[in-house]
């Protein structure tokens, strides 16, 4: 099963409202190589687990697709690259709901921005600066400064 990387995204994912707000969620994570019908495929897996369970391997991609977008769904794309790849997702899941969300983290803000029709929120992320960037690294290795070195 694919989780998401992105710190932020996890956080938002894995958030109780956002839990409670849709009927499937759907994390996957794009990797170097990684081809629209490979993402495709791991996102018809997560979701015919979660609606058949057991009894996953009985449904086809398209099927499993299908049952995924008669549902309120949010799918969380973890470093998304190009605008074909989010236009190849889109067209291939359904939204007959008219609730569903993909939530998408990338390096590419125009991914979002190049989409006709849709709304969407661009969230940059600032870089820390030296103080807060040492506090974080503390918090997250309590013990990266007490290295002792014997000559």
């Amino acid at each position: 099963k694919a989780t998401p990387q992105t710190p932020l995204a996890r956080l938002l994912f894995d958030n109780k409202a956002v839990e409670h707000g849709f009927t499937r969620r759907v994390p996957v994570s794009v990797y170097p190589g990684c081809t629209v019908d490979k993402l495709l495929e791991e996102i018809a897996k997560e979701a015919a687990t979660q609606i058949m369970g057991g009894q996953r391997n009985k449904w086809t991609i398209q099927e499993a697709l299908r049952a995924l977008g008669s549902t309120k769904y949010l799918i969380l794309v973890d470093g998304i690259e190009t605008c074909q790849l989010l236009d190849s997702l889109t067209e291939a899941i359904p939204d007959k709901s008219k609730g569903s969300r993909f939530l998408l983290t990338t390096r590419n803000a125009n991914i979002v921005a190049r989409q006709p029709g849709t709304r969407s929120f661009v969230y940059h992320l600032q870089l820390l600066d030296d103080e807060n960037s040492w506090r974080l690294q503390k918090k997250l290795w309590p013990n990266a400064g007490a290295c002792h070195w014997k000559y």
